[in-house]
């Protein structure tokens, strides 16, 4: 379990409650968070009865350099939504695609550097971003975003690089393929 970052809608059904205690939803499954993220210390009930609980059971793995987490599946951190947040990379049969999290959240921030979220710092946020666009572009990367709909990818027009989104047809056309996967 990939946990892009440490706000309650990426992590909330970690864990289910029976009678007055919490257990893991996959028992089984190692956990994987940003270090910058780990804040017991500041957390509240739900990441207590989340973050936790799966810690606690020895299922969570803390992330702090990039990491490769088994064939073709690398965390990468990218702070800047918070300071732990990282994103995934998957690699399948030549084809890369990176699952951004929250690293965007609406458009608009491709073109107005002012429309982002500054949850981190400025500087980590631009360095995340930067770093995702470098990656994505000399791979052609699919990129997906759980907060803008369907696949991107960043395409060279005139010397620079802009990002395309995704049409119906290229969803449709690549929805067979196992390495991509909808939020």
């Amino acid at each position: 379990m990939i946990i892009t970052h440490a706000h309650f809608d990426h992590f909330n059904g970690l864990t289910q409650k029976r009678n007055v205690k919490f257990f893991p939803i996959f028992p089984n499954a190692r956990h994987f968070l940003g270090i910058g993220d780990w804040q017991p210390e500041t957390f509240d009930d739900l990441a207590n009865n989340t973050l936790c609980v799966v810690h606690e059971l020895d299922l969570l793995r803390l992330v702090e350099d990039e990491r490769e987490i088994g064939e073709g599946l690398t965390i990468i951190p990218a702070p800047g939504e918070t300071p732990g947040h990282q994103i995934l990379r998957v690699l399948n049969s030549g084809h890369e695609a990176f699952f951004t999290g929250d690293l965007y959240h609406h458009p608009l921030e491709f073109y107005e550097d002012e429309r982002n979220d500054y949850w981190a710092t400025e500087e980590d946020i631009q360095a995340s971003k930067m770093n995702l666009i470098q990656r994505a572009a000399n791979s052609k990367a699919d990129v997906y975003f759980s907060l803008i709909e369907g696949p991107s990818r960043l395409k060279r027009k005139d010397g620079s690089l802009a990002w395309q989104f995704a049409r119906a047809e290229h969803i449709a056309e690549n929805s067979r393929k196992p390495y991509i996967a909808n939020n």
